[in-house]
């Protein structure tokens, strides 16, 4: 089918390469193919801020560049002293070479607070309609304040909200990946829910594989995936593992890196458990084949794409009830209700001694995969929007 329409994709956020697909520009990737796949009329272009050579390479230096670009002089100031930053106006000047992509396109589509701010200190001529996907889980100004001195974060924290409500009103169209994201969001910045009317939930899809599995017979192995942090949840697991009643019948894989990783390997050796760190990896669907069980156990999660790639694998899988998790997994998991290392070693000891519901679960988790979270329906629903958007 002739392509008639273009958008453009914008972020400055980053992906975690040699790990579980995320971020923005994963699920930008994952637009573009599935609308691909679909035949679709439309032609997408991307301009990745963070791609770029003289752009930042991971998430803290971006949220930094973001606190310089785009923050009171009082902000700037203190910490251009603490030299956090070496990225200047290199967001600005990225997007000025990119003029040319920005008006050709029909509809401009940003995926992140960065992104929209450094747009819009261009103040661009480009009259076209914005779309506006914001993944973070819940107000953006939480991973902001990280990178702010104390005595300052109230007042920073106003004026980065006040940006991102800014962001939610000049955007023509808002969507967001869950509504138990929408719904922290929609607390933690009451603002927000002023544009409820044009703001829409579409889930998060992937590609597909089958799954060829490689389960061991005489152990049953729980995989995480993710980065080693408390937010991800990660010690929580440590801690319900660590006091499993049978563990030469049960093994942990954890494949990820991050702060806590010396700390739990630590932890790990000094007790008699079979958990191993497997660090980076390229060949995460792969690993994902041998597991029998899977864990999401963060603290806050805006929609955690490891459940989908867990379910795609077929596995049975347990996930805290933040952010979209619970949306994601229905009746085909175990959702408990709190990262809590108690409730976590109990829904671990339930799949570990019940074969049967293990299976069950894992079946379903393939069938729930399959009907919602494919990336062509993913791209479906965004296709959709654009079309409402053109004249």
């Amino acid at each position: 089918m002739p392509q008639n329409h273009s958008v453009v994709h914008l972020t400055a956020m980053h992906k975690i390469p040699k790990l579980t697909p995320g971020g923005p520009g994963y699920m930008i990737e994952m637009i573009e193919k599935g609308s691909s796949e679909l035949k679709s009329e439309w032609a997408m272009d991307h301009i990745g801020l963070d791609e770029h050579p003289i752009a930042p390479r991971n998430l803290a230096t971006s949220l930094k560049n973001y606190v310089k670009l785009y923050s009171p002089h009082w902000i700037r100031s203190r910490l251009a002293r603490m030299r956090v930053f070496t990225w200047s106006n290199n967001y600005r000047l990225i997007l000025q070479r990119n003029i040319s992509k920005l008006e050709r396109a029909d509809i401009i589509h940003i995926h992140d607070p960065i992104a929209f701010s450094a747009y819009q200190t261009l103040n661009l001529t480009v009259n076209k309609p914005i779309v506006l996907t914001d993944h973070s889980p819940g107000s953006f100004a939480q991973l902001i304040l990280r990178y702010i001195p104390s005595p300052k974060r109230n007042k920073a924290e106003q004026y980065i909200i006040n940006k991102e409500v800014q962001a939610f009103e000049l955007a023509d169209k808002v969507t967001l990946i869950a509504q138990g994201q929408k719904k922290l969001k929609f607390t933690e910045v009451p603002e927000l829910a002023t544009f409820n009317d044009k703001t829409s939930i579409i889930y998060n899809g992937i590609s597909d594989r089958h799954p060829a599995s490689k389960r061991s017979k005489e152990k049953i192995t729980i995989g995480f995936v993710g980065t080693l942090t408390k937010d991800k949840g990660i010690d929580i697991l440590i801690d319900a593992f660590l006091f499993l009643t049978q563990p030469g019948s049960v093994e942990l894989k954890i494949i990820g890196d991050g702060p806590l990783r010396s700390e739990l390997e630590q932890r790990s050796k000094s007790t008699d458990t079979n958990i191993e760190f497997l660090g980076m990896r390229d060949d995460v669907p792969e690993l994902m084949d041998s597991f029998d069980i899977c864990i999401s156990c963060g603290r806050r999660s805006g929609f955690d794409l490891v459940i989908l790639e867990a379910m795609r694998a077929g596995l049975a899988i347990i996930v805290t009830d933040v952010g979209g998790n619970k949306e994601a997994l229905a009746d085909a998991g175990i959702v408990i209700p709190e990262p809590s290392p108690k409730l976590l070693q109990e829904a671990i000891i339930q799949l570990v001694n019940n074969e049967k519901l293990r299976q069950t679960l894992q079946e379903q988790a393939r069938i729930r995969f399959e009907k919602h979270f494919l990336r062509q329906t993913m791209a479906a629903q965004y296709i959709s929007i654009y079309q409402s958007l053109l004249p």
